[in-house]
């Protein structure tokens, strides 16, 4: 099969063409830049739903004491007649700015290889789209692609998702955003947006869940990347990787970045679970590294 025929060699040879070029080379990239302005949209939070309708009130008051206005909520097969339906449309209804993310179940992306379950992805989405896109800030779809055994795509049954999903939000004038590569892997970035820029399918929005940070305090560097005794030559930190992933958009026509990180739910970063698993402050410690890691975040100037 010739290369262009197969996602796979194609996404090769294009993180070995990035790879070539010093794509992944940034002395001094550890430093935050100067002079930039961190963004009205840069803190914002996800929310999910509960059966007790008290409750998407208890999230409101607390968003609205918080003065958080941005918000992302999924959104699946059947949501829309359920908790997860009621709280969007409260969340509307209270002019919250909401990321509506596309999910699809696990068990229908290890299929989308197939017209059956292509065609019902685009009826969702198109009935998503229609009753609720308009009045969200952003559409975004994919999540941990990376992972199939999470995800469940394979590389062909992303793209036939995301080919489905780009038409029905460009159609409409919508912004979409992904495709949402699960922590620091970079060469995933690179593959993915490489694929998409050939097929002219580009997001508008390049994002990427950062929400878990491997290194035992927020401030230290990755040393599960090379290694301990190299942690300090590659100086791979938060920072860094914050100002990588942007490049990376940036080098292949999406130079705006969504990274999500830890800012809404703490336990999500095990810095902060493996320093609190040790205290009896466990509530304050994980506190305390959500602030550092969210200060370091604003750093890079990354945010919607």
């Amino acid at each position: 099969m010739s290369v262009q025929n197969n996602p796979g060699l194609r996404f090769a040879s294009a993180l070995a063409g990035y790879v070539l070029r010093g794509g992944f080379s940034w002395p001094g990239g550890h430093l935050p830049p100067s002079g930039h302005r961190v963004p009205e949209a840069f803190a914002g939070v996800g929310v999910a739903a509960s059966i007790d309708p008290a409750v998407d009130d208890f999230i409101i008051a607390h968003l609205n004491a918080s003065g958080i206005r941005h918000v992302r909520l999924d959104f699946s097969y059947g949501d829309d007649e359920g908790p997860t339906g009621r709280l969007l449309r409260a969340l509307y209804a209270s002019s919250f700015k909401v990321v509506l993310h596309l999910v699809q179940p696990c068990e229908r992306a290890r299929r989308m290889e197939s017209e059956e379950a292509r065609d019902e992805w685009r009826r969702f989405v198109v009935a998503t789209l229609d009753r609720h896109g308009g009045q969200a800030s952003m559409i975004e779809v994919g999540s941990t692609v990376n992972r199939r055994r999470w995800a469940g795509y394979s590389l062909t049954g992303f793209l036939s998702m995301w080919e489905v999903a780009w038409q029905e939000v460009r159609a409409r004038g919508l912004v979409l955003a992904g495709p949402s590569v699960t922590d620091f892997e970079p060469p995933w970035s690179v593959g993915l947006l490489a694929l998409l820029r050939a097929q002219g399918q580009l997001p508008d929005v390049h994002t990427d869940n950062l929400f878990s940070e491997r290194c035992t305090e927020p401030e230290r560097y990755d040393h599960k990347i090379f290694g301990r005794r190299l942690a300090s030559l590659a100086q791979v930190n938060l920072i860094k990787k914050a100002r990588v992933l942007q490049r990376i958009g940036a080098d292949f026509g999406v130079p705006r970045l969504f990274p999500r990180r830890p800012s809404g739910r703490c336990r999500a970063s095990s810095a902060c679970c493996r320093t609190a698993r040790r205290s009896r402050r466990t509530t304050c410690l994980a506190t305390c590294c959500c602030v550092r890691l969210l200060e370091l975040s604003r750093a890079p100037g990354g945010g919607l």
